[in-house]
C-alpha cells in the first residue's frame, strides 16, 4: 500500500472561453481580412470584459501575442474597424474596443441572404441576445435592446419594365417593437424571414 502525501499546492485553473459565430469561420472572412486581424479578432475579444463586453489590452500587448509590432496592430484594427467587427475608442491614453456580432438572416425557402441582425458582443447576455432574435423571428417578440436588424428588401416597380431597386431596411428594437410598427414588421418578416 502506497502512503499519500498532501502537497501544499494552491492551484487555479484558467479555463476562460469566447464565442465566434459560426458564419465568421466559414463565410470567408479570415480570408477577407487576413490572418493578422484575426489574431487581433481574437486576442481583443479573448479580453472583452464578461458583464460589458469591452475589452482594452494595449496594441503592444497584443503585438506580443501573436508576434507582431504594434504598428502591424494598428493596421489590423483598422481593417476590423472597416469590417464592422469592433468600435473603437480613446479611454485616456489607451484604447477600448467593443466588438461586434453579426448574425446572418437567410431565407429559408430560397437560402439567399437577406440581412443581418446585428449587436454589441456581451458575453454574460450573448446567448439570451441570440434567444431575442430567435423568438423574435418566429414569433414576433420584442427584440431584445442593442440589436438592429438590417434587411435588404427587394422592390419591383411594376412601370419601368420591370426595374428592381434594392433598399436596406434597418430596424432598431425601439422601432420595431412601437405599437404602430408590428404590422410592418409582420410583413418584412414574412417577406425576408
Amino acid at each position: 500500500m502506497t502512503e499519500q502525501t498532501e502537497l501544499p499546492l494552491d492551484l487555479h485553473a484558467d479555463y476562460g472561453w469566447f464565442h465566434i459565430m459560426k458564419p465568421r469561420l466559414v463565410g470567408g472572412l479570415i480570408g477577407e481580412i487576413g490572418e493578422t486581424a484575426w489574431a487581433v479578432y481574437t486576442i481583443i475579444k479573448a479580453h472583452a470584459d464578461h458583464r460589458t463586453g469591452r475589452s482594452d489590452p494595449s496594441q503592444e500587448r497584443i503585438g506580443e501575442l501573436i508576434g507582431k509590432s504594434a504598428e502591424t496592430v494598428s493596421r489590423a484594427t483598422k481593417v476590423l474597424i472597416e469590417h464592422d467587427l469592433l468600435k473603437q475608442t480613446k479611454k485616456g491614453r489607451h484604447k477600448e474596443y467593443q466588438l461586434l456580432e453579426s448574425a446572418p438572416l437567410i431565407d429559408r425557402k430560397s437560402g439567399s441572404p437577406e440581412g443581418s441582425a446585428d449587436f454589441d458582443y456581451v458575453p454574460q447576455e450573448f446567448a439570451n441576445q441570440l434567444r431575442a432574435l430567435k423568438a423574435f423571428i418566429q414569433e414576433g417578440a420584442p427584440l431584445g435592446s442593442g440589436m438592429t436588424l438590417n434587411l435588404t428588401v427587394n422592390l419591383v416597380q411594376q412601370r419601368d419594365h420591370g426595374t428592381v431597386n434594392l433598399q436596406t431596411v434597418q430596424l432598431s428594437p425601439d422601432l420595431v417593437n412601437r405599437d404602430d410598427m408590428r404590422e410592418l414588421t409582420r410583413r418584412l418578416r414574412m417577406l425576408s424571414l
